[in-house]
């Protein structure tokens, strides 16, 4: 949305005062699910879970998502990957 606003500040070269640097416009309240969600400490969690994960399976579901990632991308974009990069 952010870029949006951009786009029209600068076409009409009119400012909006809004918060944001020119490259992008993060805007977002803090609510009583954002506190919560910071005071379930998520972070932490998910090393207690994957401190128990082996170090092979963790680099092949990496490795995995990280092929995935990329072909979405590719798919996203409307490009064919070559095939050496995948």
């Amino acid at each position: 949305m952010g870029r949006i606003w951009f786009l029209q500040e600068w076409l009409t070269n009119y400012r909006l005062n809004l918060p944001r640097l020119p490259e992008f416009c993060p805007l977002a309240f803090r609510t009583k699910a954002l506190d919560a969600f910071v005071d379930a400490k998520l972070a932490e969690r998910a090393r207690a879970v994957v401190a128990n994960v082996s170090a092979d399976l963790l680099a092949r579901t990496a490795a995995f998502l990280l092929l995935k990632d990329s072909k979405s991308s590719y798919v996203i974009e409307g490009e064919n990957p070559p095939q050496d990069r995948i």
